[in-house]
């Protein structure tokens, strides 16, 4: 299990080997940003998109895979405050599953939350 804290302690970031691994074998770009948009079933739902840099808003987690995670300061600390990624193998294929502590509900899918 990887597991970072941001120097505030205000976040916390953790990632199964699975999940980092797999990560930096679809990844393209050296950065992977994740965020929230509005909408799905709960209300919010996480967005994940491939960077190739970033700017100061940004928490970096550096993984030990070459890439790392890109999470805005405010969402971070004011929404997540606990973020988690694992990997889960289904039969028709793998999938990278996000979940956070500040979530209040959690659609069935679990690509949503409140």
């Amino acid at each position: 299990m990887f597991s970072w804290k941001s120097p505030n302690g205000m976040f916390e970031f953790t990632a199964t080997v699975e999940a980092m691994n797999y990560l930096k074998n679809v990844a393209e770009q050296p950065f992977i940003q994740v965020g929230i948009n509005k909408g799905g079933c709960s209300g919010m739902s996480y967005s994940v998109e491939e960077k190739t840099g970033y700017d100061d808003r940004h928490y970096i987690i550096p993984m030990a895979t070459e890439l790392s995670i890109l999470v805005d300061r405010d969402i971070a600390e004011n929404i997540f405050k606990k973020l988690e990624c694992r990997l889960v193998q289904q039969s028709y294929g793998d999938l990278i599953v996000w979940a956070h502590d500040g979530a209040k509900k959690v659609c069935g899918c679990g690509e949503s939350f409140q």
